[in-house]
């Protein structure tokens, strides 16, 4: 097995971990053919992602991926026009996220340990209560 990168959600002025992401909702909507590649086999979705919350609001601000025939795929290509940051009004969910810690060497040193997990709800992008 091997480990995973997660994604980061920028949150309150810190950082905490996902493996759980808007994206991947938004490319199965979307229907688009983009013949994502994997990168390594600590990537197996296909793409990097960044994600903040601002005044309530879930965002979308760095996506990176490589795509089989068409190259290097970004934010920019996605949704041109953006200014570096797309609402994610497509996400209605739940989010887990919590401090990243790595666990002392040994047989499992590639596992991942989330702390003072946060579980974040959503509605069509909007944090809820």
């Amino acid at each position: 097995m091997t480990f995973q990168q997660p994604m980061r959600i920028l949150w309150r002025g810190g950082e905490l971990f996902t493996y759980d992401s808007p994206m991947r909702a938004y490319l199965y909507l979307s229907r688009l053919d983009l013949n994502l590649i994997t990168p390594d086999t600590g990537c197996y979705r296909g793409f990097f992602c960044d994600m903040e919350i601002i005044d309530g609001r879930l965002y979308v601000v760095r996506f990176s991926a490589q795509c089989l025939n068409n190259g290097p795929l970004d934010l920019s290509i996605l949704f041109p026009g953006s200014d570096g940051k797309v609402f994610a009004h497509w996400f209605s969910g739940a989010i887990i996220a919590g401090a990243m810690e790595h666990k002392e060497p040994g047989p499992l040193s590639f596992m991942l340990l989330f702390s003072r997990n946060t579980t974040f709800r959503f509605n069509r992008g909007i944090l809820l209560p």
